[in-house]
């Protein structure tokens, strides 16, 4: 059996954390301490995090300036220069599970404010795109495009800091809800043994440095479970009034226990055994804080890299400039298919009268 790895909290934080025992339940959703500290607070599905703060393996909040030696805007859109295509695993499972010696380490998160500069769409979402762009030149309140603006919603980004040099990492990625871009931050002498990136739709990794493989499983009715987490107290669905709690509560048990499912006929362990998370957060520790400034991470931006993309219909990186002018070209075409040919038939010049 591989390991599990979790952290002893630091003696200052566990004198943090007995100090507020006797703390009402709302101060203790803000564990980040009092004044601007980051912490945390209910949401309907679990936990959202500040967008300055990073989740620790307790379920603490750290301020930034505690796990990364620099970093500007916590949420800056990062944009990678150029990416590698992988093809989803036809098998819907690994090529293999953790070794005995590697660390099996599970990360799950819902959603993130984070937003990456990598755009991922399906046929049926850009077709929608452009299809409410072709409506909206018929509007002659407003001005007339050339052409789409080549605009849409990008995947979210998730910072997963790795400070654990105990043993091998086994990663295993997993996204509960839209597109996501995995940005690994590595402590020098982190070992990766292998990562596995579980989600539906778009999947993107920016690997940090090291030999290993990375492979994504994309979750379908035909494939892999789509990932959910058991229902507990702290969501906010129980307190929000009027709400089917009981939909909500047996929806959300039912995706957990088909995931839990397929997850342990897989990896041979619960989900939730371990799992490093929240509902929405844009930063996780993976592995102790640093002590001391000389053992913090230095931030290293997407911008530029080359990041690895589960295939997907429309993969679009690069400069904000260089996706908004390629995914309008693309767009462009696919009105000209909608209307049957040139893009000024959208707004014909107004015909005059003569007698």
């Amino acid at each position: 059996m591989s390991r599990t790895g979790r952290f002893i909290v630091s003696g200052a934080l566990a004198l943090g954390l007995a100090m507020a025992g006797s703390a009402t339940t709302a101060q203790m959703n803000m564990l980040g301490g009092g004044g601007n500290s980051p912490g945390k607070h209910a949401d309907f599905y679990g936990y959202k995090v500040d967008r300055d703060g990073i989740l620790a393996p307790d379920g603490s909040v750290l301020p930034l300036s505690q796990v990364l030696r620099k970093r500007g805007d916590p949420v800056r859109t990062e944009y990678p220069g150029s990416h590698q295509v992988i093809e989803p695993s036809a098998s819907c499972a690994p090529q293999r599970g953790p070794a005995d010696d590697e660390i099996f380490t599970p990360v799950q998160i819902g959603a993130s404010e984070h937003r990456a500069g990598l755009a991922m769409y399906s046929d049926a979402q850009l077709a929608g795109l452009t299809l409410k762009w072709v409506e909206s030149q018929s509007n002659r309140a407003r001005k007339p495009d050339a052409a789409p603006p080549g605009k849409g919603t990008y995947i979210q980004q998730v910072n997963v800091y790795l400070t654990d040099t105990s043993g091998p990492l086994y990663l295993v990625l997993q996204s509960t809800t839209t597109g996501k871009l995995w940005n690994i931050q590595a402590l020098p002498g982190v070992e990766i043994a292998h990562v596995v990136v579980i989600g539906a739709g778009a999947m993107a990794l920016r690997p940090a440095p090291g030999s290993y493989q990375t492979e994504f499983i994309r979750t379908s009715t035909n494939c892999a479970a789509h990932p959910g987490r058991q229902p507990a107290e702290h969501w906010d669905m129980w307190q929000r009034a009027g709400s089917q709690i009981e939909d909500y509560e047996g929806k959300a048990r039912e995706r957990a226990d088909e995931y839990a499912a397929w997850f342990t006929g897989i990896f041979g362990r619960s989900p939730e055994d371990g799992v490093f998370g929240a509902w929405d957060a844009p930063h996780i520790l993976v592995g102790p804080a640093p002590a001391n400034n000389d053992a913090r991470i230095d931030y290293a931006p997407v911008d530029g890299a080359s990041v690895l993309v589960a295939a997907f219909d429309h993969i679009f990186s690069g400069t904000q400039a260089e996706i908004t002018a390629a995914q309008s070209q693309v767009q462009g075409e696919l009105a000209k298919l909608a209307i049957g040919g040139d893009l000024s038939l959208l707004r014909p010049e107004p015909m005059e009268r003569t007698n």
